[in-house]
């Protein structure tokens, strides 16, 4: 029994004692870093350091919080430091003193162990003043012979080693497949890491991604945040490319420079509300959000495919469009179709567009139809009228509905199927059936264009008056079309009167027009005087060679028909003379802009043409016309746009299509059947 007692009372002594060991060891989350270091308690007196570390004689390291400069690219030996034991730091501790804290409250909260180096003061003031001397004047890109974009400090980072500018293209990340999460895939950054590659490098330098080999000077841009107190995006790779559409491929979308840019200002303003990579960016999925993520992504998918055409093909760059592109694609069919309100659906409606953008920068696809028939199939909400868009919803709705139905309206002239459609006079329009019992269809007092739409003007460089030409054409070619196919099955069909006379009614509206009955209302705010009177006068080049094609586009309609020997046409058109005519402006067009901007701008930026007169008139041009043309083509090449590129391979297809029908005896065959027969699609803006 004694015994027993005596062991109860020496297991309880013992217990007590390993608790009070354990009380003295026990972990604390205040007091000084050596405290904390050693895992001991602090009686955090304030003046000459704790007692604790005094006893033991030791130097306190006192309470205030360090800064600490964090990199991602910490060498071997950093990251052994980082994760030495806490008694071997200690040592170091010891023999060294210990960094200088900044002032302050003292902090009362657990640091992270692994915090990398401290930086003294001085370290740190240096550090911010290496940062303030780097936020200089953004450095641009000069693309092809035009020195459309300044090249200037940045040469000096493209020389040394080839190795050492170039990074391996296989670390690039692989595109997300169809069934991965929406959300997730795009709240990543773009590119992903390689978890295989160093982890030190989490982007892909844009510097990196360009052709040494390649002749043209190219420097792109790594400070594409216009002198910002602070960046907007997370990711510098993301930055890169949204500077560079909003200040290069969207002026490059307009003949004429204006302040009213869609592409810049609508279309990046929808943008943003879905960008992924923005700093104060929303996390909630929403179908505003799906739109708004899809139109972001072919923003970047632009600017990428061209910055590819402008370094020669960079794999990087192209990785990164098509990477893009398939996010751009995912999230709009994440999007709902039937949007609710107005709002909703000019976003909806402006990311299809955006599509198109794509396709016209990169010029290797023929995926326009898709999305403009998906623009024409879009649910409009309930109550919503056309009229809203173009008088009632402001000038961004009047722009955008005006980009759509003017691009559905190029998209016509160069189908390789021509949609018949019956013709329906007065009489029958009442009724709401024509002769052969089908829906009346809209005629040419219908309008494609308000006059209210001038945005048109420095858009494309035309005018709303031209584009209801050009529409009433392409109306007419498919009502004639009609009564082809009915004669053929009938051969006692015959076009009806009311037809030919609506034909010679447009005829006499095409010789009546002249450029000074457009007034140009919207180009004349411009800040610069000589400013006005040059983007003026680019938009009346643009606008005589749009007639022009319309000109040359209505009488090959008629001569397809056989009515261009009839009273229906009473516009005598020289082929000749009128390419002649097209060349002559949109030459005079560009040596506007090269004047212009070598006088006010240093030759930095440069609008591109409308492109679709150029390629009628070419496809119609003779032999003795077509080194004219060999020369513009090869002039507007420079912009690096690859739907230019597309169209002028389409236009010497034509070329020999032609002279080799020629040769073997049937005579010339038209553009159009020439163009059929290539099985090619073009866009040509």
């Amino acid at each position: 029994m004694a015994n027993t007692r005596s062991s109860s009372s020496t297991a309880t002594t013992t217990a007590t004692t390993r608790a009070a060991s354990s009380r003295l060891k026990s972990l604390t989350f205040t007091g000084c870093w050596t405290c904390r270091t050693r895992k001991v308690k602090c009686d955090e007196r304030e003046t000459n350091g704790c007692g604790v570390c005094e006893g033991a004689g030791l130097a306190c390291a006192g309470y205030e919080v360090r800064l600490c400069w964090v990199t991602t690219g910490r060498d071997a030996s950093q990251r052994e430091k980082s994760y030495q034991r806490p008694s071997q730091r200690l040592r170091q501790q010891k023999s060294q003193n210990h960094a200088p804290s900044l002032p302050g409250p003292r902090r009362r909260g657990l640091l992270h162990r692994h915090t990398g180096p401290v930086l003294s003061d001085d370290d740190i003031m240096k550090a911010l003043t290496t940062l303030d001397t780097m936020d200089g004047a953004t450095r641009t890109e000069t693309i092809g012979p035009f020195a459309i974009f300044q090249a200037d400090g940045f040469k000096g980072s493209l020389e040394g080693k080839e190795e050492e500018r170039l990074q391996d293209t296989d670390n690039l990340p692989k595109t997300a497949s169809a069934t991965e999460d929406i959300t997730t895939m795009l709240d990543a950054a773009l590119p992903a890491i390689d978890l295989d590659a160093d982890p030190g490098k989490t982007h892909i330098d844009p510097s990196e991604c360009v052709n040494p080999s390649s002749p043209i000077d190219n420097v792109v841009d790594t400070s594409p945040h216009l002198g910002l107190s602070m960046p907007l995006l997370r990711d510098s790779q993301t930055a890169h490319l949204l500077y560079h559409f909003t200040n290069h491929v969207a002026e490059l979308l307009q003949p004429v420079h204006h302040p009213g840019n869609p592409w810049r200002t609508t279309y990046f303003s929808f943008a943003l509300e879905g960008c992924p990579e923005l700093w104060l960016a929303q996390t909630t999925a929403s179908p505003t959000s799906f739109a708004s993520q899809s139109l972001f992504h072919s923003l970047l998918s632009a600017a990428a495919f061209h910055l590819r055409n402008a370094t020669d093909g960079s794999v990087g760059y192209h990785r990164l469009a098509l990477q893009h592109r398939i996010k751009a694609l995912q999230a709009l069919n994440a999007a709902t179709l039937h949007p609710t309100n107005q709002q909703l659906y000019l976003i909806h409606l402006t990311a299809m567009l955006s599509l198109v953008t794509v396709d016209t920068m990169a010029g290797e696809d023929s995926d326009f139809p898709v999305h403009l028939k998906a623009c024409y199939q879009l649910k409009k909400p309930a109550g919503f009228l056309d009229q809203e868009l173009v008088d009632g919803g402001g000038s961004a709705n009047s722009q955008i509905y005006s980009i759509c139905r003017f691009l559905t309206l190029l998209a016509r002239t160069t189908s390789p199927v021509i949609v018949a459609r019956p013709w329906a006079t007065d009489e029958e329009k009442e009724g709401g059936k024509n002769s052969s019992g089908e829906p009346a269809t809209a005629t040419f007092n219908v309008p494609n264009f308000r006059d209210s739409e001038r945005a048109v003007e420095y858009m494309y460089g035309i005018t709303p008056a031209l584009g209801n030409m050009l529409a009433k054409t392409c109306q007419m070619a498919e009502h004639l079309a009609y009564y082809q196919q009915m004669a053929q099955a009938c051969p006692g069909v015959r076009i009806l009167r009311t037809l030919q006379q609506a034909c010679a009614a447009l005829g006499d509206e095409l010789a009546a027009w002249t450029v000074d009955d457009e007034p140009f209302r919207l180009i004349e705010d411009d800040e610069n005087e000589a400013g006005q009177h040059t983007m003026r006068e680019i938009a009346r080049c643009q606008a005589r060679a749009f007639h022009g094609a319309v000109l040359l586009y209505y009488y090959r309609t008629l001569q397809t028909y056989g009515l261009h020997d009839r009273r229906a046409a009473p516009v005598s058109v020289d082929v000749h003379s009128q390419v002649q005519i097209i060349w002559a402006q949109l030459t005079t067009a560009e040596d506007l802009k090269d004047a212009y901007y070598a006088r006010f701008h240093g030759g930095l930026k440069r609008t591109a043409p409308m492109s679709w007169p150029a390629f009628i008139a070419a496809c119609e041009a003779a032999p003795a016309d077509r080194p004219l043309w060999v020369v513009w083509w090869e002039r507007v090449n420079g912009y690096r746009i690859g739907n230019f590129a597309r169209q002028w391979q389409i236009i010497q297809d034509v070329w020999q299509l032609q002279e080799l029908a020629g040769l073997q005896g049937h005579g010339r065959i038209g553009w159009r059947e020439a163009l059929a027969r290539t099985g090619k699609l073009v866009l040509p803006i």
